[in-house]
Formats: structure tokens, C-alpha cells, sequence
């Protein structure tokens, strides 16, 4: 029998989680999530966000049975996976020290979100997140709301400039070998909501002065990495954009995609 979200939700009821439904917005693509009360840690309350969707579908490609799910959501839920650096979310100095820049497609319903759009491709904005990274399986963060800049007295310029410091310290260009050429491509060295380093303005000029070129074609293949290729008198705009449309439409889920168009910095 197949899973299913009303399935999902009885089995945890009968497991005594309590957890409310809402819609969450990502990336221009609206989810159904389950919202689970935590109790609080360090005096602040946490709760944590679970897609079931996305747990059915990984329940089926692993041939996993509702037990197992189960099991392995009371896991996430539990109060000691909350991360131990919880309290730096409601900390100024911690608040900067955590704060990281993305980029997603152009939302128009992003209300009190701290965005700007990018002087490179109109379907792209930039906005600030606090992030806190415990491990490589614990691993929490939100969106940075103005109020949370007027509550803590924070200088909207300097929250860019500390978010600028922290993501482009961890950007890494890789070179992927395929027969006789080499791809460039930019991400994190989480591999995670990485594309933003194509505004890494230091390492884009360094693979310019490698190549001696004057611009590059970014091809963002999705919110986690973008492809690179130096600009020369032979690239072709039209033909690597195309290259991005069918990627998107074939290859990358609606909430992961970036652009449907290659551009230019």
C-alpha cells in the first residue's frame, strides 16, 4: 500500500507527536509541512519543520515502511537534537556571527525578509539567514526578518557585510574533469545553498585574471551550485541559457531552481 500524508499524520498521532499543518513557501514553491512543538532549550522555544512529502517520497525510493519513518522522525523531533547553539539565535553578537547570504528565485510575497535583488539577473534575489551548523546532520537556520534588526539594534548595512564574510569564506570552486574539458563550478563547502558564491566578487575576478578574460557566463544549475565558463568571442549566450531551461524542466526540482536563463557578471 502506498503512503501517504493522511497515513503519515494518524501513525504519528497514534505515537503521541503533537504537531500542527501549515504551508510553508520556498523558493517560489508552496510545501505542506508538519510543525512540531519542542520544549524549550536555553528559555527559547524551538520548533522544528518536517516535509512530509519529501519523507513519503524518500520512504519509496528507499523501500522503507511507515515504522522506520516513524521511528526515524521521533528522532529529529527529540529534544536532544536540538542544537546546543540555539540561544545564539536571540544574541546580537551571535546573531552577526551567524549570518549568511542565499539566493532563490525573485519572491514577491517575501514580506519583512532582509532581500535584494541582483544586478545580474532580474529572476534572482539575495537575501540574509541566521544559520546554525552543528554537524553534518544537525543543521538549522531561518530567515533574518527586519524586525529582528530593529529588536537588536542592527545596522542593516553591517548585517550584508557580516553575511558577505561568513558565506564567502566557505566558497570553493570546483574542477570537474569530463574528456578533454574542465566545468567550474561554485558552491559551499557544505555543498548546500551554494550558488550564492557567483557574488563572491574576490574569487570571480580571480577566475578571470586565470583565464584572461574580462566577464564570465554564470549557468545557475540550482540554489546549491552554479556552473562557470569564461566568456570568450565564441560563448554563446542563447545556446548555454537553453542548456539551462532543459536542466531545469528535466533535472531540478521547482524549489531548488535558481534562473531559467545563463547571464553574464
Amino acid at each position: 500500500m502506498t503512503m501517504t500524508r493522511k497515513m503519515l499524520k494518524e501513525e504519528l498521532v497514534k505515537r503521541g507527536l503533537k504537531f500542527n499543518e501549515k504551508k510553508v513557501v520556498k523558493n517560489g514553491e508552496v510545501l505542506h509541512a508538519f510543525e512540531f512543538e519542542t520544549k524549550e532549550k536555553d528559555g527559547y522555544g524551538v520548533a522544528v519543520l518536517l516535509y512530509p512529502d519529501d519523507l513519503i517520497a524518500m520512504a519509496e525510493m528507499c523501500g522503507d515502511k511507515m515504522d522506520k519513518v516513524v521511528d526515524e522522525i521521533i528522532e529529529v523531533v527529540s529534544d536532544e537534537n536540538i542544537p546546543k547553539e540555539i540561544s545564539s539565535f536571540l544574541n546580537k553578537e551571535d546573531i552577526l556571527k551567524h549570518l549568511y547570504i542565499e539566493v532563490e528565485k525573485v519572491n514577491n510575497n517575501a514580506l519583512d525578509e532582509i532581500r535584494r535583488k541582483c544586478e545580474y539577473c532580474e529572476e534572482i534575489e539575495s537575501f540574509l539567514v541566521r544559520k546554525v551548523v552543528e554537524n553534518d546532520f544537525l543543521y538549522m537556520e531561518t530567515k533574518l526578518k527586519r524586525g529582528m534588526l530593529e529588536q537588536f539594534k542592527i545596522d542593516e548595512e553591517m548585517a550584508w557585510k557580516m553575511a558577505e564574510k561568513n558565506t564567502f569564506a566557505e566558497g570553493q570552486i570546483l574542477k570537474v574533469s569530463f574528456g578533454d574539458n574542465t566545468m567550474l563550478v561554485a558552491t559551499n563547502e557544505h555543498g548546500n545553498k551554494g550558488a550564492v558564491q557567483f557574488l563572491n566578487k574576490e574569487m570571480m575576478n580571480e577566475i578571470k585574471k586565470e583565464y584572461a578574460v574580462e566577464n564570465l557566463v554564470i549557468l545557475p544549475s540550482s540554489i546549491h551550485e552554479c556552473i562557470i565558463v569564461p566568456k570568450t568571442k565564441d560563448t554563446d549566450l542563447g545556446d548555454l541559457s537553453r542548456m539551462v531551461r532543459d536542466v531545469n524542466v528535466s533535472t531540478v526540482a521547482e524549489r531548488e531552481q535558481l534562473a531559467n536563463r545563463a547571464f553574464i557578471i
